[in-house]
């Protein structure tokens, strides 16, 4: 792998999901159990298509995920990690070592994903400025460069 600067960086997606399960749970007076599945089902499919080509790893410790990244040809992750940050933290690290200079964290729930690699063409992130942008426009979806 190079180290030119000149050369596009790599960028993958990072997708948590704890389980399809017990998602959605405070929706539990207006839809049932299958249909709280197939909600975060459906929204979490429309996160990894929204991705478009961009490489995406999914952090999950469930067996049902697992088998549902895959079946998306996303790399499912393992980490074996209590909590969300922790989750993610450990996942960006993995995707970091395979190689990858950025790494875009998106949240299986966003409903309205359509196109992941906008966020290709930020070159710079300053910190502070990006994390107001983000907490109002973007609340779940974050990049990291690594």
């Amino acid at each position: 792998m190079t180290t030119n600067d000149e050369r596009r960086p790599l960028t993958g997606v990072l997708v948590p999901i704890r389980s399809f399960d017990d998602a959605k749970s405070r929706l539990a007076s207006v839809l049932d159990a299958p249909d709280r599945i197939r909600l975060t089902r459906d929204l979490a499919d429309r996160v990894v298509n929204a991705a478009r080509g961009l490489p995406v790893w999914v952090v999950t410790d469930d067996a049902r995920v697992a088998d549902w990244a895959a079946e998306r040809a996303a790399i499912p992750l393992g980490v074996d990690r209590n909590g969300l940050n922790e989750s993610v933290t450990a996942g960006v690290e993995i995707v970091r070592r395979r190689g990858f200079d950025r790494v875009i964290v998106a949240h299986a729930d966003l409903p309205r994903a359509e196109d992941l690699t906008v966020m290709e063409t930020i070159k710079s992130w300053p910190l502070a400025p990006w994390r107001v942008f983000l907490a109002t426009l973007l609340p779940e979806v974050a990049l990291v460069t690594v």
